[in-house]
């Protein structure tokens, strides 16, 4: 995909600059104060017949290489138009393949959880009494924990599906809106009866590398505001996102909780917090469970938001106020932008003691 995005900007490079001499003669023709093609007056303009001749032959290496110069640019235009389909395809595969790598880690740490529940309880069965009474204890604390995190799981199933249905009626209305539109301008368009002069113009073609995180959408690592943020909240969330921000622009690691391993999306949260005398659980869906639930209005710097692709909460970033949030994701630790990409996947904000009360 990087050798892709260089030869985008190679060909991006070539029609800009071929656009340029394109305007340039245009320009130049245009400015001719004359009725008639310059070219064709360069040829009637001839004082004899070997100059005609001469010129004649100027004007067709002129109007040759202005020929090839336009088809050069059409091949370039088309050229880039595939390359930014084939790069949006390649982008779309990527972070299908990162979400769902999400989701497989938070269902693997359920797994677990559920499976030292299992481990305990079939110990109970050949330990002594003295012994029973702890296995038990910590039996039931497992059972418990995976209890509470399928309650969120499927407390976030329901948030993603009904923001699913929401995003998907605004699309339908917007599109309904572009129609009737586009059908008054055609009707408009069909009435007047003034005809208006055909202006010679340019195409130009832009690329979209931006990754949001876990899509096309969002910050990279590369960009120029991913500085350490400033934030207006109590000292400990202020300190909290100081950790983190320590780390912006590191790749990012799946499975990774610390400096030395490199984070994931809950790694990156768990391990600032913890250094600021907050403990929290290690993955998304435990940190969701875990988390005294607020409306996006009372969120605030230094709180948790959570993310769902459909089955359960797979993502999770630091909110820092005024729709942004800091997060580790398929691009490395990034700050993002909550509106376009990631408001379609949030299922709710969540607050830890000692944070923000």
């Amino acid at each position: 995909m990087v050798d892709l995005e260089a030869s985008i900007e190679v060909t991006k490079e070539d029609v800009s600059e071929r656009s340029a001499i394109i305007q340039n003669r245009l320009k130049a023709y245009q400015a001719q104060d004359t009725t008639f093609s310059p070219y064709v007056e360069a040829i009637f303009g001839a004082e004899s017949f070997t100059k005609l001749i001469t010129r004649t032959l100027s004007v067709k290496k002129i109007i040759d290489a202005d020929t090839r110069l336009q088809t050069e640019q059409k091949q370039d235009m088309t050229s880039l138009s595939k390359a930014n389909a084939k790069l949006k395809k390649q982008q779309s595969d990527l972070t299908l393949q990162f979400q769902q790598l999400q989701e497989q880690q938070e269902q693997l740490q359920l797994k677990k959880i559920e499976a030292k529940a299992k481990s305990l309880k079939l110990k109970e069965s050949i330990a002594t009494a003295k012994e029973k009474e702890a296995l038990q204890a910590a039996r039931k604390k497992a059972e418990a924990e995976a209890k509470k995190i399928k309650a969120a799981q499927l407390q976030a199933e329901k948030a993603a599906k009904k923001a699913a249905q929401k995003l998907a009626q605004q699309e339908a209305l917007a599109q309904k809106q572009a129609d009737e539109q586009a059908k008054k301008d055609s009707i408009e368009e069909k009435e007047t009866t003034t005809v208006q002069p055909v202006a010679t113009s340019t195409t130009s073609i832009t690329t979209s590398t931006q990754n949001a995180g876990n899509g096309t959408n969002g910050a990279k690592v590369t960009d120029e505001n991913q500085q350490a943020p400033t934030v207006e909240g109590t000292s400990k969330a202020k300190a909290i996102i100081a950790e983190a921000s320590k780390y912006l622009g590191t790749a990012y690691v799946w499975g990774g909780s610390t400096p030395k391993t490199g984070f994931d999306c809950s790694g990156l949260t768990s391990w600032s917090f913890k250094q600021n005398g907050v403990t929290i659980p290690r993955t998304a869906a435990q940190q969701y469970a875990a988390s005294t639930k607020i409306s996006a209005n009372e969120a605030k710097a230094g709180d948790l938001v959570f993310f769902s692709y459909g089955k359960g909460v797979a993502h999770v970033g630091i909110y820092l106020g005024d729709g942004q949030m800091l997060n580790a994701q398929n691009s490395g630790v990034v700050i993002d932008a909550l509106p376009g990409y990631w408001e379609k996947y949030i299922v709710g904000y969540g607050r830890f003691h000692n944070v923000n009360n």
